[in-house]
């Protein structure tokens, strides 16, 4: 019996410890809910993409790592090898909180690491750091955990941070994004859940953010497990601080490659390599949207706030769309024959820069000092309810051992 309580005392203690540190001795922010995009000028993410080169990228993939404590199977070497078959430039290794550094005398290596061991698997991709971060919480997260994760894993601002599959286990809320920032990217395209309202749910409050697309690989020594969903990049230079600073300003695109029923592997290598469509050209010219594509599309749908449809054309390769005075942003879904998607960055409004800082979340010194205090009282009071438990007993019987204690005579 004695063991058991002790075994309750040191569960409860652990939870209570976890629960306090995570919800009480967080930081506290006060946030402003996002603005839609507004203003007279139109950013452009495609502005000059001509002068660069598209690179295709998967920056998500997991080996086996942490002597097979996580999900993931193969090496790094399984990861380049079989990304390279399928035509792909830029193929990151993200092991959970560990940063694989084998092949990182590539001029195409570009250090990642998926951030995150909590329950409700709400993650972080972080691109181009040297160093992982620990802070965490394991618990159902709240909005304050969430952007002081998010402030940790920013540092400098010269790395990249993209919310990793949201809509699984609802890791993120699509309400979250409305007031979360120091974020740069969505991955909205995972071959385990799609999160295109999340994006539309944070370009709605004014975040400019973009797409990301990643198989979330598991199995990289499959070849037919990979090359589901990718990202396509338009760099001036092969290094990782050209793909970040592409990244971070939209100068990129989502894809999901369907899978065509009963194609041979070489077939599918052959067509993930050489016969994907792709982007030609688009240009912003006052209010005006034009665009171009390899490839003809079966359907071209612009989107805009909230993510409402606001056109859609048919059987074209070519595109024009003319932005009216109550789209805040407009983004392009293009649909191919085979089911072949490609979802671009979103032009949208700004008046003085497109991305000035906003009033984002800042820490609210009271209410983090007022909570500080609540954990430390329900600490101290739990203590005293364990040392009574461990050590009141022990106290009670040498107090009564020693009134049971014979009396003898006084000598003398």
């Amino acid at each position: 019996m004695k063991i058991l309580q002790r075994i309750s005392l040191l569960f409860f203690t652990v939870m209570i410890w976890f629960t306090i540190r995570q919800y009480l001795f967080c930081p506290q922010f006060s946030f402003a809910k996002g603005k839609p995009f507004s203003g007279n000028h139109f950013y452009n993410p495609y502005a000059g993409i001509g002068s660069g080169s598209w690179i295709k990228c998967n920056f998500h993939a997991h080996t086996n790592a942490w002597n097979g404590l996580t999900n993931g199977h193969g090496t790094a070497a399984d990861v380049w090898r079989s990304y390279d078959s399928l035509g792909y430039t830029v193929h990151c290794v993200s092991d959970y909180q560990k940063i694989n550094s084998d092949f990182n005398t590539k001029i195409n290596y570009l250090p990642a690491y998926e951030h995150g061991y909590n329950f409700k698997k709400t993650h972080e991709l972080v691109l181009g750091d040297h160093k992982v971060t620990w802070l965490e919480y394991i618990l159902p997260q709240s909005l304050s955990n969430k952007q002081w994760i998010l402030d940790n894993l920013a540092g400098n601002g010269n790395n990249l941070i993209a919310l990793n599959h949201p809509a699984i286990r609802n890791g993120f809320n699509e309400s979250d994004l409305i007031y979360l920032n120091k974020y740069d990217c969505i991955e909205v395209l995972n071959p385990y859940g799609s999160s295109i309202s999340y994006w539309d749910a944070a370009l709605s409050a004014g975040k400019p953010v973009f797409i990301m697309g990643n198989d979330d690989a598991h199995h990289v020594e499959k070849i037919a497990s990979i090359g589901k969903d990718c990202t396509w990049v338009n760099i001036d230079a092969l290094n990782c601080k050209s793909i970040v600073k592409a990244l971070k300003t939209g100068r990129s695109y989502g894809m999901h490659i369907a899978d065509v029923p009963c194609e041979t592997e070489a077939n599918r290598i052959k067509r993930l390599r050489d016969d994907l469509p792709r982007l030609k050209e688009f240009s912003v010219s006052h209010d005006t949207i034009q665009m171009a594509l390899s490839q003809k599309a079966v359907e071209i749908q612009f989107t805009g706030q909230k993510g409402k449809i606001l056109s859609t054309t048919c059987q074209v390769s070519q595109a024009r769309y003319v932005i009216k005075s109550g789209d805040r942003y407009v983004r392009a879904t293009i649909i191919f024959a085979d089911g072949t998607e490609i979802f671009l960055s979103p032009v949208f409004r700004y008046s003085v820069s497109p991305f000035a800082e906003t009033s984002g979340p800042v820490i609210n010194r009271t209410k983090t000092i007022l909570y500080f205090l609540t954990g430390l009282l329900i600490l101290s009071a739990w203590g005293l309810i364990v040392a009574n438990s461990l050590f009141g007993n022990l106290v009670r019987r040498i107090r009564l051992a020693q009134k049971r204690r014979p009396a003898y005579p006084a000598v003398g």
